[in-house]
């Protein structure tokens, strides 16, 4: 690569990076950590309220039995079985020049 090419390049990454950076002190960029914390005890909180409702159901469905309830539970855990294939990408790799 010749020198001017190099300059390009640099000149490129400064312009991405001041651009995140004013991205970031306008409120328009997350740290990606804080997202993924907050997300996934949003994900815990969604699993443990489904995971109750066959309880609940028992106490306010009249004629809903046990085995019932239980088959409820079942195919709840199937929904969340199936949910949980969908995991967290992995932070992207930066392309290289």
């Amino acid at each position: 690569m010749d020198l001017a090419h190099e300059r390009g390049l640099l000149a490129r990454v400064q312009r991405e990076r001041e651009a995140m950076k004013n991205d970031e002190l306008r409120g328009e960029l997350l740290p990606r950590d804080e997202v993924v914390r907050v997300v996934i005890s949003h994900i815990v909180a969604a699993k443990v309220k489904l995971r109750a409702i066959p309880k609940k159901a028992r106490t306010r469905i009249r004629g809903l039995t046990i085995p019932m309830a239980r088959q409820l539970a079942k195919l709840i855990d199937e929904v969340l079985h199936d949910l949980a294939g969908d995991v967290i990408p992995k932070k992207p790799r930066r392309k290289r020049a």
